[in-house]
C-alpha cells in the first residue's frame, strides 16, 4: 500500500459503477510521456475528482493503493494536477478503510480468529496513517517542489481548508 504518482494523459476510463458518493472505474489507462502506458484497475473515484476526469485530461495523477482482498476497489485516485487546476479529494478511503477493518477486525477475532486478517490489515493501514507515509498533502507538495507544477500550488490551501472543516464538524 501506498502513494504514487504518474504523469502524462488519460487515454481511457473503463465502465464505471457509480452512487451519489463514489465512482469505481473497471480500469484507468495513461499514456506516459516516454510513451508507456500504465493502466489501473479496479479505481475509486469521489465527487472532487470526479468533477474534473475526463478522457484526455493531461497532467500529474495521484493513486493511493488501499487494497484490501474482496473490496471493490483497490486504489483510490485522490489527486489531479494540471494546467488548469490542482485538486485533492476530501475523502480519504484509507481512513475509511482502516476504520471498517478495525472494526470488523475486533469483533470477528474473538469468533475462533475469523477477524485477524481485517484486524491486521486495519493495523497497518493505521501505522502508515499515524508514521506519515500516507501523508497526500505532504506528497502532493513534495512532488510539486521536485518535478514542478503545470498548474497552480493549491495542496496547502486545501489543506488549511479541510483542517478548519474538520474542526467545526
Amino acid at each position: 500500500m501506498g502513494l504514487y504518482r504518474f504523469s502524462g494523459t488519460i487515454t481511457r476510463l473503463g465502465q464505471c459503477e457509480f452512487t451519489n458518493d463514489y465512482e469505481i472505474y473497471a480500469y484507468v489507462e495513461i499514456a506516459t510521456s516516454s510513451g508507456g502506458r500504465q493502466m489501473i484497475k479496479k479505481v475509486a473515484v469521489f465527487a472532487d475528482i470526479a468533477a474534473c476526469l475526463f478522457q484526455g485530461l493531461e497532467g500529474d495523477f495521484y493513486f493511493d493503493d488501499v487494497f484490501v482482498p474482496g473490496r471493490r476497489a483497490h486504489c483510490q485516485l485522490w489527486g489531479i494536477r494540471s494546467a488548469e487546476r490542482a485538486v485533492i479529494d476530501g475523502v480519504n478511503l484509507r481512513v475509511s478503510m482502516m476504520r471498517l477493518n478495525l472494526l470488523c477486525g475486533v469483533l470477528f477475532t474473538p469468533v475462533f480468529g475469523a477477524g485477524t486478517l481485517r484486524l491486521a490489515a486495519g493495523i497497518g493501514q493505521m501505522m502508515s496513517i499515524l508514521n506519515g507515509s500516507a501523508d497526500r498533502p505532504k506528497f502532493f507538495e513534495s512532488t510539486l517542489e521536485q518535478f514542478g507544477s503545470p498548474g497552480q500550488n493549491l495542496a496547502g490551501d486545501l489543506c488549511k481548508r479541510r483542517l478548519v472543516a474538520d474542526a467545526s464538524q
